[in-house]
């Protein structure tokens, strides 16, 4: 081995005249030594991209072998014509002087006219992009070689073959590098994720990906990587949705392929937050022939061990137990984005599978955020009141999540849990958050053409009232719209210390307050006294209930009295606030 001994000039002939070939001939021009350490001092130097004809290379392949750190030469072409070949710029003149010129205007992706001739334009233009590809993915993985990779890859992208890179690569990987241990758990994952989705283990889809060996598995994940790609293609409105569909799947598979131990590759981890958890799994079903709409993790266990263990790519593995299943589960959900196990962030994981994953991300620090400014609110029954207001201020997926899940009936115990809470004493922000939570609750359900907005009980106090007590009103939403408003009044009368319930308020309406009608005083009163600010002073009692706090305004004398109410104006002054509200 030789070393350098002074700064390399970036012309080839600089080159040529410091270093000494010892296989050279006289007057041969040298090719850099192949060294560790001259190939880490030349690893800045760009390489570029060529073909030569097949007749030269294979006349002087036993001299371009020794300069492999410098030279890569790809397979031979389908027509047998020319190599395509990848050379250091500081190497070309040593190439040429070898008589081994190299056209660097040829496209790699074009097909030649025999090629054309034999196969049509069409296939022959999907054989030279197949073979570009495959030349390209053998080459990034071949010596680790960074400019040579990035050779590889600025043709690729100026071909318009950026992602067929990625996915040859990830193939390359699963296909050809993995040890037979890596591709053997790849394909139980794969069956993992499938029965999954199934829910059903005896139904026919199942019992036939359980017949499915570890070479089909991974076949099929080839071509229905490409089946996939081309229903997008034909479905999409945009190249760009195509284009994001195939970078998902590719970086979908390539955590698989890591979770099993196999090669990790930095540039296929960007996930797009903007799938759901569930539109996640679907895709790795898609790739196996599975459609299903079951949860990630939610399965039987003693079903999902028995079926396992029935198939022929886990017939090896005598020691996978049931707890085993489990623990793939956990890990599989932490590690791609597919699931959530149950209870996280005190949520329904069935909802949480439907929203975005950088959704899921942005609640976790919406509540993070919240809980930092009102530390008394930190209890893991708010944060499904918490995801109400943040689902209402952002809707998208998960404002269809949460719809869907209260249409479904499904939000009806947490309606109730509010109605007890409510009715209960409460501190003041946790009365607040159960008030704001009404009105999202109520917001997740469509209208109705019997929907009201005007009072039933003869005020909205009163029926609110009604409500508490299990009557069905039709202008429930007005209601709590209208106590909100209330809400905030006195909390906005109450100074600095409810800055943060009043943010939350102000951010979750999203709307102008409404003109004050008759007896809109009364809530305002109510709440007043529920935060203990009126008559005498309660800081070293309990807060008031409903019950209470209805006795101590007079609501439950009024409800009797208002139908035949005739006063122009109700006033109701506080020591803190003053609500005068005009009759209509």
């Amino acid at each position: 081995m030789y070393a350098a001994t002074q700064t390399l000039s970036s012309t080839s002939t600089a080159t040529a005249g410091r270093f000494k070939d010892p296989h050279a001939s006289d007057g041969e021009i040298p090719c850099p030594i192949h060294s560790t350490e001259l190939n880490t001092y030349l690893s800045s130097e760009p390489w570029r991209l060529g073909c030569a004809p097949a007749n030269k290379i294979d006349s002087r392949k036993e001299l371009l072998v020794r300069w492999r750190y410098h030279i890569h030469i790809s397979k031979k072409s389908d027509c047998g014509e020319f190599y395509e070949v990848a050379v250091r710029s500081s190497c070309i003149s040593w190439f040429s002087f070898h008589e081994l010129e190299l056209n660097y205007d040829y496209i790699s992706s074009k097909p030649r006219e025999k090629a054309i001739s034999a196969h049509g334009i069409k296939e022959a233009t999907r054989r030279a992009c197949a073979r570009f590809l495959q030349n390209a993915a053998t080459a990034i993985r071949s010596g680790g070689i960074l400019e040579l990779e990035q050779c590889y890859r600025a043709v690729a992208l100026r071909l318009d073959l950026g992602t067929p890179l990625e996915r040859a690569i990830l193939e390359h990987d699963i296909l050809k590098e993995s040890p037979t241990a890596v591709r053997r758990q790849f394909a139980q994952r794969l069956v993992f994720l499938g029965l999954n989705l199934l829910g059903n283990y005896d139904s026919p889809p199942a019992l036939a990906l359980l017949t499915r060996d570890q070479d089909n598995l991974l076949q099929s994940v080839k071509n229905g990587y490409r089946d996939l790609s081309k229903i997008a293609s034909e479905q999409a409105t945009s190249v760009k949705m195509v284009e994001r569909l195939e970078l998902q799947t590719i970086s979908l598979l390539r955590g698989v392929l890591e979770l099993c131990g196999g090669r990790v590759e930095c540039r296929q981890h960007a996930h797009d937050q903007e799938y759901t958890a569930s539109e996640n799994a679907a895709i790795y079903g898609s790739l196996i022939g599975i459609t299903g709409t079951n949860r990630f993790g939610n399965f039987d266990l003693k079903q999902m061990h028995n079926a396992l263990i029935k198939s022929k790519v886990f017939a090896e593995d005598r020691e996978f137990s049931a707890s085993i299943a489990v623990e793939w589960s956990m890990i599989m959900m932490n590690y791609l984005p597919i699931g959530f196990p149950e209870g996280y962030l005190g949520l329904p994981s069935q909802m949480l599978s439907k929203f975005c994953v950088g959704d899921v991300n942005r609640v976790r620090i919406y509540f993070e955020q919240i809980y930092h400014q009102s530390p008394s609110l930190k209890r893991p029954e708010n944060n499904i009141l918490l995801l109400l207001c943040w689902t209402s201020m952002t809707g998208g997926k998960p404002l269809e999540a949460l719809t869907e899940w209260a249409s479904m009936g499904k939000s009806l115990e947490l309606y109730q849990r509010l109605v007890r809470d409510f009715q209960d004493s409460q501190t003041s922000k946790q009365l607040g958050l159960t008030v704001i939570a009404f009105l999202c609750h109520e917001r997740l359900l469509p209208y109705s053409s019997k929907d009201t907005t005007q009072p039933i009980q003869g005020f909205y106090l009163a029926d609110l009232d009604a409500l508490l007590k299990g009557q069905s009103l039709s202008n429930k939403r007005t209601i709590f719209e209208r106590l909100a408003f209330s809400f905030l009044r006195v909390a906005t009368s109450l100074g600095d210390n409810y800055i943060d319930i009043i943010q939350l308020f102000v951010t979750t309406l999203n709307k102008e307050a409404p003109l004050l009608e008759r007896f809109d005083g009364l809530p305002d009163q109510y709440f007043a006294a529920r935060m203990r600010f009126t008559g005498e002073q309660r800081s070293n009692s309990t807060p008031l209930n409903h019950k209470s706090a209805c006795e101590e305004v007079g609501v439950l004398e009024l409800m009797e009295a208002v139908p035949g109410h005739q006063a122009g104006w109700l006033v109701v002054q506080t020591e803190d606030i003053s609500i005068v509200a005009q009759e209509e």
